[in-house]
């Protein structure tokens, strides 16, 4: 989805290929990857509802300085829509004509909001932001 600002925060689709290989000893399986994301990238933008969309953008835009250079990766999870950073779960979203609910994770405790408004999940990317905080601060 691009780089932001000075933090060079980068929100992108994760495919599986691609969030286990560490090191260039699997250029080759990187390269598939990377073209394989591309396609899967554009695929998944013509998934998202405009609401969802929305979500990304507000949501990037928020983190951006609390990610302290990490990417923030989103994948989907059946019908919800994965958000990571480091490999470690920030929350799932899905604001769809289908589903409508969003998962707030803390330390000790994981909820679901469900059925949750557009406004509202606005409002809770806070609890995400300070959920993300914890674990990048406390792991």
């Amino acid at each position: 989805m691009g780089i932001l600002g000075k933090n060079k925060i980068e929100i992108k689709f994760r495919t599986e290929e691609n969030s286990i290989l560490k090191d260039g000893t699997v250029e080759k399986q990187m390269k598939k990857a990377e073209h394989s994301d591309k396609a899967r990238t554009k695929k998944m933008s013509e998934k998202l509802s405009d609401e969802e969309k929305k979500f990304i953008e507000e949501f990037r835009n928020r983190a951006k300085q609390f990610a302290k250079g990490s990417k923030i990766t989103y994948n989907f999870r059946g019908e919800n829509i994965n958000f990571e950073i480091k490999g470690m779960q920030i929350g799932r979203i899905s604001l769809n004509d289908k589903k409508r609910t969003m998962q707030i994770l803390t330390k000790d405790n994981v909820k679901w909001i469900n059925p949750i408004t557009y406004e509202d999940a606005i409002k809770n990317i806070d609890e995400w932001i300070n959920y993300m905080k914890w674990l990048l601060i406390d792991n």
